[in-house]
């Protein structure tokens, strides 16, 4: 998934967000699979 297009949408909102849970968030909705996702302390 293009995070980065999101992300700058986003931002032209005035929303920020960090990639980190961009990454939760897809793995959360089934966009990653699980041995790509990020390990969450």
């Amino acid at each position: 998934m293009p995070l980065h297009r999101i992300e700058a949408a986003w931002l032209r909102d005035g929303i920020t967000v960090d990639r980190g849970t961009m990454s939760r968030w897809l793995g959360d909705v089934g966009g990653m699979p699980p041995e790509a996702q990020p390990a969450v302390a």
